[in-house]
């Protein structure tokens, strides 16, 4: 970690900044550095602005792009970003637990750059014009970064929101940004499904995506060590 500043050559790399600015909690409870395992790394080396996500549970898919989204308010003038979860104490936990948990602890000289005040439940103002907000809808405004967290789970049991979050909370979106829809399975039906099946599709035709089609990754419980016995 980088208790002290260091080389400003350095602060021009993300991976370099992820993995020595941002502390989280372990499944344990205690903090540690921030860190890529392999689930992390293959998001952040395939990225693409529209990424859609199927997960086995507990790989650090929302950490990922919670942390992720930080750093580019934090980095970046005038940036907004924005996580859905599906309930609010879920948005409430993602917020505390993750966003607001990893800038709280960022050294002391990285907020010289850049200082982040907390005027209302679930945000975060930066001094450079970015926000950073966790709540269960966006309608209004415009986003650079979104993240729909379990988007699988509130398809099965809330289609109205669903609906609204791709007709509302999408469009808050410009073509050429970044939107991440995550999940673990939650049957063969709804949206999430059915994104996740046109995407793979695309995908195992070969062709080449464009702003408006979303990359497919499958992120399996079978290549997790944790959950193999020894």
């Amino acid at each position: 970690m980088w208790e002290t500043h260091p080389p400003v050559e350095s602060l021009v790399d993300k991976r370099s900044r992820l993995e020595n600015l941002y502390y989280v909690i372990d499944k344990s409870g205690n903090k540690i550095p921030f860190k890529l395992n392999w689930a992390q790394e293959q998001l952040h080396n395939d990225r693409w602005n529209k990424t859609i996500i199927l997960k086995a549970r507990q790989l650090g898919c929302t950490t990922f792009w919670a942390i992720d989204f930080l750093d580019d308010c934090f980095w970046n003038t005038n940036m907004t970003a924005g996580i859905i979860a599906h309930r609010r104490e879920d948005a409430e936990n993602i917020f505390r637990s993750k966003v607001k948990f990893a800038y709280d602890n960022m050294p002391s000289w990285a907020k010289d750059y850049n200082i982040a005040r907390n005027d209302r439940a679930g945000e975060l103002m930066f001094k450079n014009g970015s926000n950073y907000r966790v709540s269960t809808g966006f309608r209004s405004g415009t986003c650079n970064r979104l993240l729909v967290s379990e988007y699988g789970k509130i398809c099965c049991q809330s289609p109205d929101v669903s609906k609204e979050i791709m007709t509302g909370s999408l469009n808050t979106v410009a073509e050429d940004q970044v939107v991440v829809v995550e999940s673990t399975a939650e049957g063969r039906e709804g949206n999430f499904y059915s994104m996740c099946q046109e995407a793979r599709k695309v995908k195992e035709s070969g062709r080449k995506l464009t702003n408006m089609d979303f990359k497919f990754h499958f992120l399996s419980w079978m290549d997790e060590p944790s959950y193999r016995l020894k």
